[in-house]
C-alpha cells in the first residue's frame, strides 16, 4: 500500500486491507504503528511504576 492512495469512503469501509490503514481526506495513508523501542520504553516505565504502586499511590497503563 502507498501512502496517498485515493479511494471513496464506501469503498474503504468495504475492503479489507493487509496492513491496516488509515483514510484520511479522501486518501489511504499507511498506519502508525510505533516502533519497538519506544514501545519497550513505556513497558519499562509502566513496570517501574506497577512495582511501587502503594510507594507512590499510582496506576500504570500502557496507551
Amino acid at each position: 500500500m502507498t501512502a496517498g492512495t485515493q479511494v471513496s469512503l464506501e469503498e474503504y469501509l468495504g475492503t479489507v486491507y493487509e496492513p491496516d490503514c488509515d483514510y484520511v481526506d479522501g486518501e489511504l495513508e499507511d498506519r502508525n504503528v510505533g516502533e519497538f523501542d519506544h514501545g519497550d520504553l513505556q513497558s519499562e516505565i509502566v513496570r517501574y511504576f506497577r512495582n511501587r504502586r502503594r510507594e507512590y499511590s499510582a496506576r500504570a497503563i500502557a496507551e
